[in-house]
């Protein structure tokens, strides 16, 4: 089965992270991006093309069965798939192992020898050495020291550390490969999100903060309150008045979750409750009659944050707040599912999160500075994906330039739009074209610091037709091509050298020079870009046609140009079900 591009990016870019010497990498997706794909794509290779065995461990059962069928669909029924789970009444084992963590944590020798274990929402491993997905890695190391963990998240970042590959004893060691919500909802892959005014806010200002997060206790007080609640009921019977079918709630109790039901249940629309102990069976069928959009309303307390898949979500209203960004952009992620009929998805954030934490797609992340018990915000380059303090006007690992911050007056959390391309309606921003009249390249080395150099592309404007003759060039953007780097950084460079250039990459920056300067790159007409957060991306190029092997250097006339699109769709239409 043929994959997405940007999934087969993925399978491809882990793949050349380990054969430069890297041994735990993370991948990110955003929620509703199919990670089930790549996982499922991953463990055919290593253990068809290679021999392996794979553990693939998550924490639900409903991403355990996801996962099995991922590889089923990928390889086919006679796929070597076995689930060991006691949640679905499973124990089995074959070279390509889909399991619970609960069920086999302390169960390793009996999983055999594994050579990479694939880890399904990698957010919910614990930095330090305590939990069960860190008692399984133990478990299966000391039986092959030489295990390569592998962790698919939309969110690789935990409240208490910061990304995932930062701190002492960190288990993954670089992102090797990133998409952006951007990007696959201008594919049509995900819904987009757009902002609704809300007519409460909860008040968090005297809200105690226990183990980095509010209170519970104190969070329900402040949320679980009449005109709150009142005011919510009343946005969403709205959003629902006006067309929209499916409204997913997220309580922060289990008495507020029936509080706001009741009060949606007053004005005419059937609501339902889930919390983590209402019984499987019963669970079931209200999830069923939700998708189905027999059941309007569904509102949850803890549960529904992850592994929970029911695209027909287009109102989204959080009823609570939370310092974890992890947590805010999992319950988003709820809403970014396409379905038939559904042209996007209405948040509304009665907590502040968005102003608390960002738009989805730029989320602040703050680590743990390890000195004082400070924390310091960053943010990581779009480019080569190395963390950055926030205030940075230069990435110090590839010199990438980021755009200054625009600034904001009199914003209020009501009315921020929860993704950083558009405003409050969720439009794309708008793309600009240039007319490219030349294309300069360098060696660009570090300003400061050592690192690798990383190739510069310059991309200068035409000549307009009625330029005078005092007119000079200018700057459209710039590109840094990071031939040298590892990771997510060398998987871009990587794609953009086989779409831009289509000759085997160089190993070195210099070569990649040299060869560019000598004219191994197709002339570039033009090239469109557009504001994306911190940068001015460049997101299609457009190139002669090339000249093909053999062919008169004058023979026929001027070749046509040919669009090389960083967004295009390559399967025509066809879509895949994880």
């Amino acid at each position: 089965m043929k994959l997405r591009d940007y999934q087969q990016a993925a399978v491809d870019a882990v793949l050349k992270y380990w054969e430069r010497g890297g041994m735990h990498p993370l991948v990110e997706v955003p929620t509703g991006g199919g990670k089930s794909a790549i996982l499922g794509e991953l463990a055919r290779v290593v253990v068809q093309d290679c021999g392996g065995r794979v553990v693939i461990a998550t924490h639900r059962a409903e991403l355990i069965e996801q996962d099995a069928a991922a590889c089923r669909w990928i390889w086919g029924e006679r796929a070597p798939v076995a689930i060991w789970s006691a949640s679905l009444g499973q124990r089995g084992t074959a070279p390509i192992t889909v399991c619970g963590v609960q069920t086999v944590a302390k169960k390793a020798r009996d999983l055999g020898v594994v050579d990479v274990l694939i880890v399904d929402e990698a957010h919910l491993i614990p930095p330090d050495g305590d939990g069960q997905y860190q008692t399984l890695v133990r478990g299966l190391r000391e039986i092959n020291p030489a295990l390569r963990v592998v962790g698919l998240t939309a969110t690789p970042y935990r409240l208490s550390q910061g990304y995932l590959t930062q701190g002492d004893g960190a288990l993954f060691t670089s992102i090797a490969y990133r998409v952006d919500v951007a990007s696959l909802i201008a594919q049509g892959y995900l819904a987009p999100l757009v902002t609704g005014a809300v007519g409460a806010q909860i008040d968090t200002d005297a809200l105690s903060v226990r183990a980095g997060e509010f209170a519970a206790r104190d969070l329900e007080l402040a949320a679980d309150v009449a005109t709150v609640t009142e005011r919510v009921a009343d946005d969403v019977t709205a959003a629902l008045d006006s067309g929209r079918t499916s409204a997913l709630l997220f309580a922060c109790s289990v008495q507020h979750a029936h509080h706001l039901a009741a009060a949606v249940q007053a004005r005419g629309r059937e609501a339902l409750v889930i919390t983590g102990d209402t019984e499987p069976v019963v669970r079931s069928a209200i999830i069923g009659r939700f998708r189905r959009r027999a059941l309007p309303c569904l509102v949850s307390c803890d549960v529904l944050t992850t592994g929970f898949d029911a695209p027909v979500v287009d109102v989204l209203a959080i009823v609570r707040a939370t310092l974890s960004p992890s947590l805010y952009v999992q319950i988003v992620g709820r809403g970014m599912r396409p379905a038939e009929g559904k042209t996007d998805c209405l948040v509304l954030d009665y907590g502040g999160n968005i102003a608390r934490h960002g738009p989805v797609d730029e989320v602040r992340i703050k680590p743990k500075t390890g000195k004082g018990g400070g924390e310091a915000p960053v943010k990581t380059c779009a480019n080569c994906a190395a963390e950055q303090p926030a205030s940075a006007r230069m990435c110090s690992e590839c010199d990438c330039e980021f755009r200054p911050p625009e600034k904001r007056a009199n914003e209020q959390a009501s009315s921020l739009p929860v993704l950083s391309t558009g405003a409050i309606d969720g439009r794309r921003a708008t793309s600009a074209r240039h007319a490219v009249g030349n294309v300069e390249f360098f060696v660009h080395k570090k300003r400061t610091g050592g690192g690798p150099p990383t190739v510069r592309v310059d991309y200068y404007a035409a000549e307009p037709p009625d330029a005078s003759s005092a007119w000079v060039p200018t700057k459209i953007a710039s590109e840094w091509i990071c031939v040298e780097h590892e990771g997510f950084a060398a998987a871009k460079a990587s794609t953009w050298w086989a779409r831009h250039v289509g000759t085997k990459m160089p190993s070195t920056v210099a070569e990649a020079v040299e060869r560019l300067k000598a004219g191994e790159m197709r002339r570039v007409v033009s090239i469109e870009t557009k504001p994306d957060g911190d940068y001015t991306r460049v997101v299609r190029l457009v190139q002669e046609a090339g000249r093909q092997p053999g062919a008169d250097d004058d023979a026929g006339d001027a070749p046509a140009t040919t669009e090389t699109e960083k967004l295009a769709d390559p399967f025509n239409g066809d879509d895949l079900p994880f």
